[in-house]
């Protein structure tokens, strides 16, 4: 009897073990082949250049707002950019006219910013 208890005891631990998994974790768990650095940040919830935008959603949750604009690169093709922010006000950008002016990463207090081409982060700014 003890020792059926103790065996029922253990198989419940692993199993409340197991379902505390992080989001971080469930995600490098189906993604073995992420580099040791990937695994680090996202464990970290940290951004690096060259993640994805599922990756920035593991690392930093859902964004409050979300900028899309296709820009011609330097050979004359498209590039999609996104620029997602998170917490503070609504973000940046004035439209004059129908021209739109955006200054991407231009430091706001209270206001994360996470600047992607083409699907990979290319830059960003970490508000404290």
């Amino acid at each position: 009897m003890k020792r059926s208890l103790i065996l029922v005891s253990f198989l419940c631990l692993v199993s409340f073990a197991a379902g505390c998994k992080t989001e971080a974790d469930r995600y490098i768990d189906a993604h073995p082949d992420l580099q040791p650095e990937t695994k680090a940040a996202l464990r970290r919830g940290e951004v690096r250049r060259g993640m994805t935008r599922e990756e920035v959603e593991v690392a930093l949750g859902r964004w409050n707002r979300k900028e899309q604009w296709v820009e011609t690169g330097s050979e004359g093709k498209p590039v999609e950019k996104e620029l997602w922010y998170y917490g503070g006000p609504s973000g940046v950008g004035v439209d004059m006219a129908g021209i739109e002016f955006r200054v991407p990463l231009v430091p706001i207090r209270g206001v994360t910013q996470v600047l992607f081409e083409d699907g990979r982060v290319v830059d960003y700014y970490i508000s404290n």
